[in-house]
């Protein structure tokens, strides 16, 4: 009875020994090819254990620290050290420590039994790319944070329900509010009046994701002015990509909206003197097509809407008259009361007195008289050749005048006479 009742016991010994072996086997394979670094230290900072598949990159292999002291092997890294004599000492913690131009991130534990601390249990992982990805991101945030304060454009950042999180110096400057009266408050640019434009704005960053640039709009400043502005935002993303905000530009456009207006009036002060004034003025393309004519042209017997795209030789019944013209603007600049012969609407001719100036480009270049503007009065006189009288150069030099204040008209490449 005794004898199958050992068998029995034995068998159970075995099997327990045979899954004991398959389960450290499984386990060696799975340190083994982890990315870590698995050990083990005595009290006497002897490696009991050295198992990882991260042991590799530090030109190691499993085991071979093994019988080794940890006090030689890392005699140059206090770090190591200290974390080792901390764990002997009890403690269960993490730490950071750089091996051999690599970064671990070591969990440490202390081994104990039943007459106390035996030993040092650590798990290491090599978090070296995460490290240098984190350092990369902090130094890309301290330059961003060096260009917003050095910015000399305002640049704000509004939380999802549009509270002030960023208003570097240039916001200040621009609009009254120091950071510290603004920070996690409404935010203060809008005007009475205009609440829901903001919010619908704010919508289209923080809610459809939308990307604005150049948006004109009237804001105002602490001390009750208005500010003319042009919007670029975005959307500012946390973690996981989810919308926290919206980071915006926001440049201070009133002077060019004042100039804008300015030039304007301009334009259509000097419009109304180009659509009323009594002597003629056109100009030309290089091909000698008419792309201007003031609406005087009438007392010739022509149209605006007919001269224009049509060829300035249909005006000059004599091509040889009209090179001798041209030349004598080139050669001279500017030529005024320049007696030539013209075709009249009717068909018929008549003795005119054509001024016209050679106008310089940004480079200095004259664009040629086909490109200049032309003034045009009939000839009152019956003298031949290029009068001179002193009150017709006058009026000559007035209209060469009003036709350079036509020169650039707002937002086109087209000249007007």
């Amino acid at each position: 009875m005794a004898q199958p009742l050992d068998d029995s016991l034995s068998d159970i010994v075995r099997r327990l020994r045979e899954d004991l072996e398959a389960t450290e086997g499984r386990l060696r394979a799975v340190v083994a090819n982890a990315p870590i670094v698995l050990f083990s230290i005595d009290q006497a900072g002897v490696f009991t254990l050295s198992e990882g598949k991260s042991l590799e990159r530090l030109g190691l292999r499993p085991g071979e620290v093994v019988g080794r002291s940890v006090y030689d092997l890392y005699r140059d890294n206090p770090e190591i050290i200290a974390s080792v004599q901390r764990a002997l000492a009890g403690d269960t913690f993490t730490s950071v420590a750089e091996v051999a131009g690599l970064v671990y991130e070591t969990h440490y534990a202390p081994l104990r039994d039943d007459r106390g601390i035996t030993g040092v249990i650590g798990v290491a992982t090599d978090v070296t790319e995460a490290t240098r990805r984190a350092q990369s991101l902090a130094e890309t945030g301290r330059m961003l944070r060096v260009l917003v304060e050095a910015s000399p454009v305002p640049i704000t950042a509004l939380d999802v329900e549009g509270r002030v999180q960023l208003w570097n110096p240039a916001a200040e400057r621009t609009f009254g509010w120091s950071a510290q009266e603004v920070l996690g408050l409404p935010y203060p640019l809008v005007p009475e009046g205009r609440e829901e434009e903001f919010r619908q704005l704010l919508q289209e960053v923080v809610g459809n994701g939308a990307t604005l640039e150049g948006v004109e709009l009237r804001r105002r400043r602490k001390d009750g002015s208005s500010i003319d502005i042009a919007l670029s935002a975005a959307p500012l993303l946390g973690d996981g990509d989810t919308v926290v905000g919206a980071m915006a530009v926001l440049v201070d456009i009133s002077d060019a909206k004042r100039s804008e207006q300015a030039l304007r009036e301009s334009e259509s002060k000097y419009r109304s003197i180009f659509d009323n004034v009594q002597d003629v003025f056109y100009q030309t393309e290089p091909g000698g097509a008419i792309v201007e004519v003031s609406p005087s042209v009438r007392q010739f017997g022509y149209s605006r809407e007919q001269l224009i795209g049509s060829s300035v030789l249909d005006i000059y019944p004599d091509a040889e008259e009209r090179a001798a013209f041209v030349k004598a603007v080139s050669a001279r600049g500017e030529v005024a009361d320049y007696e030539i012969k013209l075709k009249r609407g009717d068909g018929g001719t008549m003795v005119a007195s054509v001024s016209a100036h050679v106008r310089r480009d940004a480079s200095g270049d004259g664009a040629g008289p086909d490109r200049q503007p032309h003034h045009v009065h009939r000839d009152r006189h019956d003298g031949r050749g290029n009068g001179d009288r002193p009150q017709r150069r006058q009026r000559a030099e007035r209209h060469r005048k009003h036709s350079g204040r036509y020169a650039a008209p707002r937002g086109g490449t087209r000249r007007l006479p």
